[in-house]
């Protein structure tokens, strides 16, 4: 159920973010990621508290990324794990600006 919860959402072209909401390290994810401009349908937050199996998905997270905490942050279907608690502006800045590109070369 954990492994189809996952890798389901996770698809080539897309940005994918798995979150839990009351995590502060998601909600500043989320506010950076919604300011840039994807399509409609190229990002995707996934709230994995909005299932009963929060435990299992981040076990499973675990299991595919090395980590269980979010946010999880999957690109053109790769895995990407960011520690966004560590990451300083410039970082974001940075961040912001891969993401930007990727949703850019999306159109070409």
């Amino acid at each position: 159920m954990a492994e189809e919860f996952v890798s389901c959402r996770i698809q080539p072209g897309k940005v994918v973010v798995f979150i839990k909401p009351s995590c502060t390290y998601c909600r500043r994810t989320q506010e950076l990621l919604s300011q840039l401009p994807f399509k409609q349908g190229l990002l995707e937050f996934v709230d994995i508290t909005a299932t009963s199996d929060t435990g299992k998905i981040q076990n499973y997270l675990e299991q595919f990324t090395g980590a269980r905490t979010v946010p999880r942050v999957f690109i053109d279907h790769d895995r990407v794990w960011l520690r966004i608690h560590s990451m300083t502006p410039k970082m974001f800045f940075l961040l912001g600006t891969c993401l930007l590109l990727f949703s850019i070369c999306q159109d070409l």
